[in-house]
């Protein structure tokens, strides 16, 4: 018979042992649920491609039009929606996206990008676990493919990619047009990736370019807050008022130079006579061995001069005497 003194001892380790493989578990199960990620409803329900999904918004007609007027906002506004037969009440639509935005606006189209937030007046409110669903106009795409394509790729090369399907969108029961739905990067996409502890999830701003290879200067004020400076443009007519130009010069040829520069042309250099043929008198020999020069500036023709090897008139040097 075992005493009480072992059997004290005996259950002080079992208990031991009982806690410490219970906190193995619980870390193996964290670390599995973190490396395979978990699977969502939505997977299957939304974003199944054998089948393209059928989405209705239905919103007062003054709004929609004033999302369409006001669509730089990206404001929400409130809507019924049904996908494929299932209809949410109160869900938030914006326009979205950034060049692509500004370049619909600027165009004669109103095919934006939106965003449906399924809980942006109602908490809790999802699409088969999904909160939000992103519907790309693939603009500049006529295939309507390429952005598919790549998140395909993607997931051949094994990278965490956005799950995506073709939708095909109704305002108000009267048909859109065919969009790219998308699943936003957010924690439904991080949960389904890397298991309830993903860590941490950021969104940068985007910060709008002053032009090629160039960042837009930004005013901060004491809060913070960024305001981008208006870039300063200068027409190519304009000329700031220390530019000089030097006597004699073109504006676009440079001295001498260029297409015929401006200025006043200097006579051409007087050059030795050619003797008759049938005079069999061989010509003047010059002073010096150097041939002629061109003063500096512009020569005859437009060509330049000046220095040894100086062109005369017509584009042809002088010929060196025997």
């Amino acid at each position: 018979m075992i005493d009480n003194k072992h059997i004290n001892k005996l259950t002080a380790v079992l208990m031991v042992l009982a806690v410490t493989g219970l906190f193995a578990f619980m870390l193996c199960y964290k670390d599995s649920a973190s490396a395979s990620g978990m699977e969502m409803d939505y997977e299957s329900t939304v974003f199944d491609s054998s089948d393209v999904i059928d989405i209705n918004i239905s919103m007062d007609e003054a709004q929609w039009e004033d999302l369409l007027e006001n669509a730089l906002s990206e404001e929400y506004y409130p809507c019924d929606i049904t996908v494929n037969g299932t209809a949410y009440e109160n869900v938030g639509v914006r326009a979205k996206g950034n060049t692509s935005l500004s370049m619909v606006v600027s165009s004669d189209s109103d095919r934006y990008s939106f965003k449906i937030s399924f809980d942006e007046y109602m908490s809790g409110q999802n699409l088969d676990g999904l909160s939000s669903l992103i519907l790309n106009n693939c603009y500049s795409d006529a295939t309507m493919m390429k952005e598919a394509v790549c998140y395909d790729m993607f997931n051949f090369l094994g990278a965490d990619a956005s799950l995506y399907n073709y939708a095909k969108i109704s305002i108000n029961g009267e048909y859109w047009g065919v969009y790219l739905a998308l699943e936003p990067v957010n924690e439904e996409f991080a949960i389904r990736n890397y298991g309830l502890d993903y860590g941490q999830l950021y969104k940068p701003d985007s910060m709008e370019m002053g032009g090629p290879g160039k960042m837009r200067e930004f005013n901060v004020d004491s809060e913070g807050n960024a305001e981008a400076k208006a870039p300063e443009r200068t027409m190519p007519d304009e000329r700031p008022d220390n530019t000089r130009i030097p006597d004699g010069a073109a504006d676009f040829g440079g001295k001498g130079g260029g297409f015929g520069g401006a200025g006043e042309i200097p006579e051409a250099p007087e050059v030795p006579a050619v003797p008759d043929d049938n005079s069999g008198e061989p010509p003047e020999a010059p002073d010096s061995d150097m041939p002629p020069e061109i003063p500096d500036g512009n020569a005859p023709g437009g060509f330049r001069g000046g220095g040894a090897g100086g062109i005369m008139p017509g584009g042809q040097r002088p010929e060196m005497p025997a």
